[in-house]
């Protein structure tokens, strides 16, 4: 074998182990990236798992149902057994009505479950509905259709009466429509559903002020900046208020001033009035009643 030969065989070798060694670290990292992959389907799988409310008095239902499934159990219990050495007894034993009663508890049981397999999916399906319609109105929204937006957050609500967006949201829209007590309701619908929503309080405050109810917009106001400390929105609208409420009670206190101005003139024409009367009688007392003008409009006779 030449030299060249056994050089080129050593260069084989060496670059069919380094192929290896590609080829085994490649599967390895395979295995790895496939082991992660596997994980993830899991943590999708627990998180895609929704925990599903119980369906309305679908609690009441199970008691009733274990309660009737209870009271028959303590009923066979409670019936006399018949022994085994009672013959006379046993002749009279009815086993076709016995396993008819069997067969119809079972069909009961299996009849109830599916029903309440049924009213699962349908509320898991109205609930994806009214997220349909949350998303249609806010397009309508967006688009300043508020009537359209409103319409669609009702029906909305029909189908997930316990989706505290939809409320919410159609508040929004009578905000912009100026139906301020529409709006208030909302938010308090929104806020008994999730009390932690913030801009349901801002919106609510929003609702209250211009309803003139100032002490309940700013406990609004304070509510929601409890939540978010950081929360601008809120912090200007409570600067706003403050303003505004400075503003009218300087603005009353400007009304009072002229009230009473206007009091003391009335009070001063009065006396003007009362002094040029005794002064006429004094000077004329058989004189006829002359006219004296009291303003533009009224006049009283000196006797």
């Amino acid at each position: 074998m030449s030299f060249e030969n056994s050089l080129n065989i050593q260069n084989q070798i060496r670059e069919n182990s380094e192929d290896h060694q590609n080829f085994l670290k490649d599967l390895d990292n395979w295995e790895k990236d496939m082991k992660k992959k596997e994980e993830e389907m899991k943590l999708l799988q627990v998180s895609d798992e929704q925990v599903i409310p119980p369906i309305r008095n679908s609690l009441s239902r199970s008691k009733k149902k274990n309660r009737r499934l209870k009271t028959k159990k303590e009923d066979v219990e409670t019936e006399e057994r018949i022994s085994s050495y009672n013959y006379k007894a046993w002749e009279h034993y009815d086993v076709d009505s016995e396993l008819k009663k069997l067969d119809e508890e079972k069909k009961e049981s299996s009849d109830s479950e599916t029903t309440d397999s049924e009213e699962q999916l349908t509320i898991q399906k109205n609930k994806q509905l009214a997220i349909i319609k949350k998303d249609k109105g806010n397009e309508f929204f967006k688009a300043g259709n508020y009537d359209s937006a409103i319409n669609s957050y009702t029906i909305g609500m029909q189908l997930d009466p316990e989706n505290a967006l939809l409320p919410a949201n159609r508040a929004m829209a009578f905000l912009k429509k100026d139906q301020f007590q529409a709006a208030e309701n909302d938010c308090t619908l929104c806020l008994s559903l999730d009390p932690s929503y913030v801009k349901a309080y801002l919106r609510r405050g929003t609702a209250r002020k211009a309803l003139e109810k100032f002490d309940l917009a700013h406990s609004d106001f304070l509510k929601a900046l409890e939540l978010e400390p950081d929360n601008k929105q809120a912090q200007l609208d409570i600067e706003k208020l403050k303003k505004e409420n400075a503003i009218k009670m300087e603005n009353n206190g400007m009304i009072e001033k002229a009230k009473e101005n206007k009091c003391i003139m009335e009070s001063e024409e009065s006396n003007d009035i009362l002094g040029i009367e005794k002064t006429s009688s004094c000077l004329f007392p058989e004189a006829k009643a002359i006219p004296v003008v009291k303003s533009d409009t009224e006049f009283h006779e000196i006797n």
